[in-house]
């Protein structure tokens, strides 16, 4: 797990196991920005990561408070005690006073109504570091993009200067020149998450950083066939 540049100023560092998971450090006067911080064994690469830089860790933006995008959290922040920035919709979930939906073990059918919340409820993140995101601020140059449906605070990180958007799990791209869904047993209402998907025909990204699947090139020129084909099913 080693730090890719993707940019001038942006570095994805990435983990195959369970399954691909990326998390990104952004640079900007002199400081480095975490954006989200992956599962618990990535912690040990992403500081390895700011070590080599030689940067510090400003603080820490979040696209959402799901398990493997909060797990490296804890350590990171022993090392780099920081604040902690997301959508003010997501505060609630991340401070244990709202609960997402449990994972579903097997696919199903039922009503997203009918899944059992997620126990025990419990802050999910330090509420000494944790810290509502003001929509007017660019933490590092990154303008928060409000994309809701995957949770209800989901928050993609648009930077302009790179084309580049870091969009957490608006989509997932596994497989080449295809934009997937969010994983559904973890999606609040997919519905939702499909429309928000069209931030990237508002943008018109160059590339767009996932969590899950690594970079898409224009995917704006892939989001008509997506829309169509998810918003049908």
């Amino acid at each position: 797990m080693g730090a890719k540049r993707l940019g001038r100023r942006v570095w994805a560092i990435g983990s195959g196991l369970p399954f691909p998971i990326n998390v990104f450090l952004v640079e900007l006067g002199g400081g480095l920005t975490l954006v989200d911080a992956g599962i618990r064994p990535m912690a040990g690469a992403i500081l390895r990561a700011i070590g080599r830089l030689g940067l510090p860790l400003q603080r820490v933006v979040l696209t959402h408070g799901h398990f493997d995008h909060i797990g490296g959290l804890p350590a990171v922040l022993r090392r780099w005690p920081v604040p902690v920035l997301a959508h003010p919709e997501e505060v609630p979930f991340l401070l244990g006073e709202r609960r997402y939906p449990a994972m579903l073990r097997w696919p199903t059918k039922r009503p997203s109504t009918l899944r059992r919340p997620a126990r025990p409820a419990k802050p999910l993140v330090d509420p000494r570091w944790l810290r509502a995101l003001d929509p007017a601020e660019e933490p590092a140059g990154l303008q928060p993009r409000h994309c809701p449906g995957h949770t209800p605070g989901h928050t993609a990180y648009w930077a302009p200067d790179e084309g580049l958007l870091l969009a957490g799990d608006l989509f997932s791209a596994y497989l080449p020149g295809r934009l997937g869904r969010p994983t559904p047993s973890l999606t609040t209402d997919m519905a939702q998450a499909v429309r928000s998907g069209a931030l990237v025909t508002e943008l018109r990204p160059e590339r767009m950083a996932l969590c899950h699947g690594g970079v898409v090139h224009r995917p704006h020129d892939l989001y008509p066939a997506y829309r169509r084909r998810h918003l049908r099913e």
